[in-house]
């Protein structure tokens, strides 16, 4: 993990971490999507990424009142 973090560090944009949680997925590692205001986490049904990133979005804008 330490390695990964290393690399991608410079490549992804301030604040990356408030976004996602890492965690150990069997022997593999994975994200867990979660809000950066209220630390909630994204529902376990919506199985692939992209609809996650989705709820993060709709989630934000709603509970958080945050505009455009």
């Amino acid at each position: 993990m330490r390695a990964a973090l290393e690399y991608l560090q410079p490549l992804l944009p301030t604040g990356w971490d408030n976004y996602f949680s890492a965690r150990r997925v069997g022997k593999y590692w994975g994200i867990t999507v979660q809000c950066p205001v209220c630390d909630e986490h994204a529902p376990a049904e919506l199985h692939w990424t992209h609809r996650k990133w989705r709820w993060l979005a709709v989630h934000i804008r709603c509970e958080h009142k945050v505009e455009k």
